[in-house]
């Protein structure tokens, strides 16, 4: 968890200054995991085998508007596949 692990403790944060003190290897993994497992959870509700939870647009949405989830998804969101990225930066919209 987050506030088990002192070295991720600035992810949610709104206020990181990334030019100061960029994305740490920790912080990055951490959320590449995070996006791998919104990916698992996307694919299972096209396929009908998940309902996503009432709130889910407004936690992408703000998770992602944080600086480090953003900067760490701006550089491997290229290596997502089309619908996955459309999913994520609409916001979590479903279609």
């Amino acid at each position: 968890m987050l506030f088990d692990r002192p070295e991720l403790s600035r992810i949610m944060s709104p206020e990181i200054d990334l030019k100061t003190a960029p994305v740490t290897r920790e912080e990055e993994m951490f959320v590449g995991f995070l996006v791998f497992h919104l990916s698992d959870f996307f694919r299972a509700t096209q396929a009908g085998l998940f309902i996503g939870p009432e709130r889910l647009k407004e936690d992408i949405r703000g998770f992602f508007s944080k600086p480090i989830p953003r900067a760490v998804w701006e550089k491997i969101a290229p290596l997502q596949d089309k619908d996955f990225v459309r999913f994520v930066e609409s916001g979590g919209e479903l279609t």
